[in-house]
C-alpha cells in the first residue's frame, strides 16, 4: 500500500464515506493485508458518533498479516479465507473493498470472485487494480475498464497508464506529481488512467 499512488487513498474514502449514509453498517476489507484501509476508514469517519457502531471485518488468506492487524487492533473482527470462497451470508455486507486485490487472482477465478462479492454485498462494492496487466512478480492477470463496464461497474482512474512500470526507477515525488497532474482527465477517461477505482451499487429489491 506504501508504494501506492497517494491520490488512490482520496478517492477511495470518497466512495465509502458518504456523509448521507446512516450508520450502523458492516465494512469487509477484503485482503486486508497490514490494515491500512481498515485504519483510514477509520480516521475518515472518527467525527461521526454513530461509526463507532460499524462492524469492520479484516479478511485475508496471509496468516502474519491477520496477526499483524489483531497486534493493532485495527479490525473488530478478522477472518482467514480464499476470497474466491466468501464465509459470508448473502447481502449482509453494506461497503465490501478490495484493494489491489483482483490482479493477483487468475482471471477465471477473479470473475469467480466478482460473483461472490455481489452475493453477499448489500450496498457498495468498490474495487481497485491496475490498469492492464503490469509485469510484476505477483500479478497473474490485468483488468481492463471495459471488463468492469460490461460487469456494469462505474469506473474512475487516478494516475497515468504504465507511469509506474516506467518511471518507477524516479523519485516517488516525480511519480506522486505526475499522477496528481493526469488524474483530472484519467478520472473521467479510465483508460488513460494507471490505476482504476471500479464501484458497483447493489440494491436490493
Amino acid at each position: 500500500m506504501l508504494s501506492h499512488l497517494p491520490e488512490l487513498h482520496r478517492f477511495v474514502l470518497q466512495e465509502l464515506v458518504k456523509e448521507e449514509e446512516s450508520f450502523p453498517k458492516t465494512f469487509v476489507d477484503c485482503g486486508c493485508g497490514n490494515g491500512v484501509w481498515g485504519f483510514l476508514y477509520k480516521v475518515a469517519t472518527l467525527s461521526r458518533k454513530e461509526s463507532k457502531d460499524t462492524l469492520l471485518i479484516g479478511l485475508d488468506l496471509d496468516f502474519k498479516c491477520l496477526i499483524f492487524c489483531k497486534r493493532h487492533k485495527i479490525y473488530d473482527c478478522l477472518i482467514r479465507a480464499d476470497v474466491r470462497y466468501l464465509p459470508l451470508r448473502c447481502k449482509t455486507i453494506d461497503i465490501l473493498l478490495a484493494s489491489e486485490l483482483i490482479e493477483h487472482l487468475k482471471k477465471e477465478d477473479g470473475y469467480l470472485f466478482l460473483k461472490e462479492v455481489e452475493r453477499v454485498c448489500r450496498g457498495i462494492i468498490v474495487i481497485t487494480t491496475p490498469n492492464g496487466y503490469l509485469p510484476m512478480p505477483t500479478h497473474i492477470s490485468g483488468w481492463s475498464p471495459k471488463e468492469f463496464k460490461k460487469l456494469k461497474y462505474k469506473v474512475h482512474g487516478i494516475g497515468l497508464k504504465y507511469a509506474k512500470l516506467h518511471f518507477g526507477k524516479l523519485p516517488k515525488w516525480f511519480r506522486g506529481t505526475l499522477a496528481y497532474i493526469s488524474t483530472p482527465i484519467s478520472y473521467i477517461v479510465p483508460e488513460l488512467s494507471e490505476v482504476l477505482i471500479c464501484i458497483k451499487e447493489i440494491k436490493i429489491k
